[in-house]
């Protein structure tokens, strides 16, 4: 599955309330996890639409490989 990006940290300061408390949804605000096959990379992805900055976190992409196996 490929789906979207948080802002790792641009919402503050909810994100740092939520990573790093009980707060916290079940699934990753941001990294790598695996679950059983699937596995689940998510970043903080580059900027926001209007604001070409971000502030918490570092600006990120990703460059998968996929492969058809």
């Amino acid at each position: 599955m490929l789906s979207g990006h948080t802002h790792g940290g641009q919402l503050f300061p909810l994100m740092t309330i939520e990573n790093h408390t009980d707060l916290a949804p079940d699934d990753r605000v941001y990294g790598y996890e695996k679950r059983g096959s699937t596995n689940f990379i998510v970043t903080s992805g580059i900027s926001d639409w209007a604001i070409k900055f971000k502030t918490g976190c570092r600006s990120e992409y990703l460059m998968l490989e996929i492969d058809g196996k």
